[in-house]
């Protein structure tokens, strides 16, 4: 039998639709709200999650779960989940944890790109890079260059309107 428990929804506001679509892509500036330790889908390993929170602009408030595979039979997989997680680390300066929950509350630029759904799965969001907070670097956005990109520059012109340190008299 069920503990009791009464409710009167005249009394709360109804949700709201949640919006079900992926963050967009680009750099985000996130911190993270939560991080565990959980074993992995087939009890051979466990992974670190890390749950990230957009701080600001049009996805402002919406959060990520990004797994990192630190224990786990593929070499290749903890190989890489070691290199994400010292970007992480690298990116927030903080270079040493005892507990997963010393990461919680830490700031930091991440890039969120979309992986390809497989199997029949859905596209899903992924991080792709981590810079420390307000990095120059993660707000810069390169214009594509070459034959087919538009407003293309050709190599020689990109790099005078790249030079620092140029001719111009004025």
């Amino acid at each position: 039998m069920s503990e009791a428990f009464a409710f009167n929804a005249r009394n709360v506001e109804p949700a709201k639709p949640r919006d079900n679509t992926l963050i967009p892509s680009g750099w985000h500036r996130a911190w993270v709200i939560g991080a565990e330790m959980k074993k992995n889908a087939a009890g051979n390993g466990r992974y670190l999650e890390l749950t990230w929170q957009i701080v600001e602009g049009e996805a402002e408030n919406r959060r990520h779960w990004e797994r990192y595979n630190v224990e786990n039979p593929s070499e290749v997989a903890v190989r890489i989940a070691q290199e994400q997680l010292s970007a992480v680390m690298h990116a927030i300066n903080v270079l040493e944890f005892n507990d997963p929950g010393e990461l919680s509350g830490v700031m930091c630029m991440i890039k969120i790109g979309i992986e390809k759904g497989k199997n029949g799965n859905p596209d899903r969001n992924k991080i792709y890079g981590y810079l420390p907070d307000g990095d120059p670097k993660a707000t810069v956005m390169v214009p594509k260059t070459g034959a087919g990109a538009k407003g293309a520059v050709s190599g020689a012109r990109a790099t005078a309107l790249n030079d620092k340190e140029d001719d111009l008299p004025f």
